[in-house]
């Protein structure tokens, strides 16, 4: 430790100093209604206090959605092991602590890498560590609050030193590190994980590799099981094939050269014009890092330089995208439409960019190189820092707190619909507020189209949020009796609604708040017991032989009559749940247990257990 402490300290002071503008004013991240603010915070609020008050981990999200699964979701934060520090912290302050400490040990992983990886030396690897630290692109992913990729960049350079390593020495102990570093990058960010899980493992494959990477991906597969199994067993049933039906990929380009444009020199048009980037097309790498990486390009030997213009070239074709000139070909890949965002390949690029920089430093150690890269550090730090001074545009459309004091006043087990998704789903989240609509990547493909019947409006593609956006520019007639079925007992709109099976209750500001008269019970029978896992009826008095729960149907969600005998969960016509009953029932318990989640569970603690029983074999071999 006394041999890295200095590194140690130089980029802890770096990180320090890249996240400044963050520490002196939180907003910049925390309430720029980006994903973070709308997508993550309540999800990270809704966990943390049900692991609190149930002693347990939610599996589904009832806040959102009409109830929507949590286990598979991609972007649950349920099983990230460092996610365990939202327990203990106040969340504004967790996200803030946890990224810069996945900025700092994605530096640190960095300088190892460089280190030990590419055989750079110290001075270089210190060199590269910083601009990995600094990397304008962070910027872009924490403007966006895109909390799961600014956590993969703490992962990637471990994995990359792993499959380097494994590469140069194949052991056993290289292809646990190999599948531990990956295992964490998939609980960070899927679409990353499958992009460098293709690609870290074609760099490290040989003959002599093989049944280390064999045993490398079983490690992977066992500790991600317990989350993995869920999700490959939701999709069918989820909307993330919809993305086939309507083929497009996210971003749409000008020209083939906008992305070089916006990689070398973002400010071109003026630093103002830095706010018109999206996030997506962010690619920013600046002048001086790329006169490095150019310079370091020219010290390759010849055979090398080939691979890497073959190699930039095919993944240019990817990240351009509708300027690609093999767009069609590009359209008619399955692989490439589930992964929705081209840019996401532009990890590959940086790291490459990453390597030529540091060959460029070791091969010429002359005063211009040294100031080359204390300017490329830099001009890399001002740029993200710029990126992060966007304008913080306020949505004008949420409503106000007192919309959502005057809900609560009802303290009854209902639901909630804004017409145009004016309720904060962070601010639902602490008024413990059950919304109908709502935003997230994916959801469940039957409650997608029984949406249609349910708000008025008709969508047959893939959307992030429920109603989509393109359906707040029309007055929406959302259907009383259905919504009602749904056990939505308030709607609130920015326009009158002329049904008259909605009630006119009071007006806050520009929102109307309307009671809706056909609104049914959350079940046919008392419910005892309410929690994200598990729910309880009461059937004592009940006289049909069919309880009708106005809950999502999902084929994860389990019925004991009586808590002990199994009975088939049923879909409703409109996709809720409904379970038969026999005459001597005294309450029906639902309780969400998929059996891919039991498999996954074991095979990850199998995983687990085996990883350190084996660190304390070979610990015990070497004393």
């Amino acid at each position: 430790m006394r041999k890295y402490l200095p590194v140690i300290l130089i980029l802890l002071a770096f990180c320090l100093a890249y996240y400044l503008p963050i520490l002196i004013k939180p907003d910049l991240i925390l309430d720029r209604g980006n994903d973070l603010d709308g997508f993550f915070w309540p999800i990270f609020y809704y966990v943390k206090n049900h692991f609190i008050s149930d002693k347990a981990l939610p599996l589904w999200n009832n806040l959102i959605l009409s109830g929507t699964p949590l286990l598979p979701d991609p972007q649950a934060p349920i099983f990230y092991p460092l996610n365990l520090l939202a327990l203990i912290m106040p969340l504004e302050k967790f996200f803030i602590f946890s990224f810069m400490l996945h900025s700092f040990i994605g530096s640190l992983g960095m300088y190892f890498c460089s280190k030990n990886g590419f055989k750079f030396s110290q001075k270089t690897s210190l060199y590269l560590a910083i601009l990995y630290l600094v990397t304008p692109k962070l910027a872009g992913y924490l403007e966006a609050g895109h909390v799961g990729l600014i956590n993969s960049l703490a992962w990637i350079p471990f994995a990359l030193l792993a499959s380097l390593k494994l590469q140069e020495i194949p052991k056993s102990k290289y292809a646990i590190f190999f599948g531990i570093s990956l295992a964490l990058l998939y609980y960070c960010h899927f679409p990353t994980f499958l992009i460098l899980i293709f690609a870290f493992g074609l760099l490290a494959l040989k003959r002599k590799t093989i049944l280390y990477l064999l045993l490398s991906f079983g490690i992977i597969f066992g500790l991600t099981a317990i989350s993995l199994l869920p999700q490959l067993e939701w999709q069918k049933y989820s909307t993330r094939f919809l993305l086939l039906q309507n083929k497009d990929v996210y971003p749409k380009w000008n020209s083939i050269w906008q992305p070089l444009k916006n990689a070398v020199i973002p400010w071109a048009d003026g630093l103002t014009s830095l706010e018109q980037i999206d996030t997506e097309k962010w690619l920013a790498i600046g002048i001086f890092p790329s006169l490095l990486a150019l310079l370091g390009f020219l010290k390759l030997k010849k055979q090398v330089k080939m691979y890497f213009i073959l190699g930039t070239i095919g993944i240019g074709l990817l990240i351009l995208n509708n300027a690609s000139p093999i767009y069609s070909f590009l359209l008619k890949q399955n692989w490439y439409l589930l992964l929705r965002v081209s840019t996401r390949f532009w990890i590959l690029i940086m790291l490459a960019i990453f390597y030529l920089i540091g060959l460029a430093i070791e091969k010429n150690k002359s005063k211009p190189i040294q100031i080359m890269i204390i300017i490329a550090i830099i001009e890399s730090t001002t740029l993200g820092w710029l990126y992060l001074k966007k304008p913080i545009i306020k949505n004008e459309n949420l409503a106000p707190k007192e919309v959502f004091d005057y809900l609560t006043t009802d303290r009854s087990l209902s639901r909630v619909f804004c017409l145009t998704r004016c309720l904060s789903q962070k601010t639902a989240a602490v008024y413990n507020l059950q919304l109908l609509d709502g935003y997230n990547t994916l959801q469940q493909k039957n409650f997608s189209q029984e949406a249609w019947q349910l708000t008025g409006a008709y969508w047959n593609y893939y959307t992030l949020s429920i109603p989509p956006l393109g359906t707040f520019t029309q007055e929406l007639k959302p259907d009383a009796k259905s919504l009602g079925q749904y056990n939505v007992k308030y709607l609130i709109s920015p326009y009158q609604l002329t049904d008259k099976n909605f009630i006119f209750k009071t007006k806050i500001k520009k929102f109307f708040i309307y009671e809706n008269k056909l609104l049914q019970p959350r079940a046919n029978a008392p419910i005892t017991f309410y929690s994200p896992n598990d729910i309880r009826i009461d059937t004592t008095s009940f006289e049909r032989n069919q309880i009708v729960l106005a809950e999502v149907y999902n084929s994860g969600w389990k019925a004991f009559l009586n808590g002990k005998e199994e009975v088939p969960v049923q879909e409703t016509p409109n996709a809720l749940r409904a379970v038969d009953i026999k005459v001597d029932t005294e309450f029906v318990k639902f309780k969400y247990a998929p059996e891919s989640f039991k498999t996954g569970k074991y095979l990850t603690l199998t995983t687990i257990l085996f990883l350190i029983g084996y660190g304390i074999y070979q610990k015990t071999r070497q004393n």
